[in-house]
């Protein structure tokens, strides 16, 4: 009872499997290139010039798997379906007149879309 008991943060993680089989196929492709930079630097002996590169290129491979690491297991979380459900106020009135025009772009479009479809029916049943 004196024990303080931590809680482990739970990764999140979608068990999808064209996303794990992604995820594998991503790091296979890092980890085969890092070794063909490793074969290149080692190809003529290893100089002053091919470890700064080795330990350059690795940094960058570390940060790869990092990021894509911590990208695959955070829940990056949801926003409320229904744009009538946001806080309007919330939202930048610049943001708020691009949103409206996206929105009355496409009801025009599809519209002219509806039409199109209505008149190509009608000419074929001529």
């Amino acid at each position: 009872e004196g024990k303080s008991k931590k809680r482990r943060k739970r990764i999140w993680f979608v068990n999808d499997v064209c996303g794990i089989g992604c995820l594998l196929i991503t790091y296979i492709i890092v980890l085969w290139v890092s070794g063909g930079v490793l074969m290149f630097c080692n190809y003529n002996g290893w100089t002053i010039t091919d470890t700064l590169q080795f330990v350059g290129f690795s940094t960058i491979v570390i940060h790869i798997f990092w990021s894509h690491w911590k990208a695959t297991s955070t829940n990056p979380g949801c926003l409320k379906k229904k744009y009538s459900q946001l806080d309007q106020e919330a939202i930048p009135q610049e943001l708020q007149n691009l949103i409206e025009t996206v929105r009355q772009k496409g009801k025009e479009e599809e519209e002219q879309y509806k039409k199109s479809i209505t008149e190509d029916w009608s000419a074929e049943d001529r």
